[in-house]
């Protein structure tokens, strides 16, 4: 951020010393009239405008970012709640798929007891 501040106040000065380097009178015409004016005033004028023109193309582009992070942030909160519901579903599944097998186990040994004494009884 610091280079870019540096690089601005170098462009300022190479701008001022052109301007004044430039400083005889010129004559602008527009569509009313014309007017006689330094042409170092000129110089920094414009660039002046320039600077103010892309400053506020800059907050614009700020203001445009920031919103766009902002939904974002909104976008990412509800896909973590989604997420979370997700997990709740799959530990409540891990839950009831071992709650299963242990019923299942029950019954099997409960089976395997039951055939167990039909073969004691037939010998």
């Amino acid at each position: 951020m610091q280079i870019y501040f540096i690089l601005s106040l170098l462009f300022a000065v190479v701008v001022a010393l052109f301007a004044v380097i430039n400083s005889e009178m010129i004559e602008i015409s527009y569509f009313v009239g014309k007017v006689e004016v330094a042409q170092s005033v000129v110089i920094l004028v414009s660039a002046a405008f320039g600077a103010l023109i892309m400053g506020l193309f800059a907050i614009f582009s700020k203001l445009k970012s920031g919103l766009k992070t902002r939904k974002l942030n909104g976008k990412i909160k509800v896909l973590e709640k989604e997420i979370e519901g997700y997990k709740k579903a799959e530990n409540k599944a891990a839950e009831e798929k071992t709650k299963l097998e242990e019923e299942e186990a029950k019954r099997v040994e409960k089976a395997r007891e039951e055939l167990g004494k039909d073969v004691v009884e037939k010998k």
